[in-house]
């Protein structure tokens, strides 16, 4: 593991922060979204004490919220492919499935770029109430995946190989708190 990923832990557990690369203050932090280096076997080692974090309810919502959009935010960069994205953000415990949507008719501000040939979904990140709570968009190329095939790539489930190789175009992670945007992370668009 490197010292990257040991501060990102220590500075989530102790400091609440969503990210080690700025924490201004326990909530609020500014990021550029970060290259991608190494194959997926390498992304997948370095998100490995995230996704146990995400995972576990002995660390409190927080921090476990935090982990969740640095996961989606750092390691599912456009172009990954729907294939990989349960070895790469670990949504076995987290997620529950009422908190997955297909967005279809769009009001109001989403961070993805919004198209109709696209698929947008929203998951709700340990939803506090329905003004407020962490939300990560994705949007995925073209409309052959729906809810329940992306509910299936987040869990590791078995998914068709036409699904499995549709790409991830965008990817935007925000916490909110009312109405305000807390903080914003998108990757750019792959198109």
């Amino acid at each position: 593991m490197r010292l990257h990923h040991i501060t990102l832990v220590l500075g989530l557990l102790f400091a609440g922060g969503c990210s080690s690369d700025g924490v201004r203050s326990p909530a609020v932090v500014v990021r550029q979204p970060l290259g991608m280096e190494g194959d997926s076997s390498d992304k997948f080692t370095q998100s490995q004490p995230l996704r146990t974090i995400a995972n576990s309810a002995s660390y409190g919502t927080d921090g476990r919220c935090a982990c969740v959009l640095e996961l989606f935010g750092k390691y599912v960069p456009s172009g990954t492919r729907m294939k990989d994205l349960a070895k790469l953000v670990g949504a076995v415990d987290w997620l529950r499935d009422d908190d997955v949507s297909e967005l279809g008719f769009v009001l109001g501000y989403v961070p993805v770029r919004v198209t109709l040939d696209d698929t947008i979904f929203r998951i709700v990140v340990f939803p506090r109430s329905t003004e407020g709570g962490a939300v990560v968009y994705v949007r995925v190329q073209g409309q052959i995946v729906d809810r329940d095939a992306f509910l299936s790539a987040l869990r590791g489930r078995p998914i068709s190989s036409l699904v499995g190789d549709v790409a991830i175009l965008e990817v935007a992670t925000a916490w909110h708190v009312g109405n305000k945007r807390i903080c914003v992370y998108p990757h750019e668009d792959a198109t």
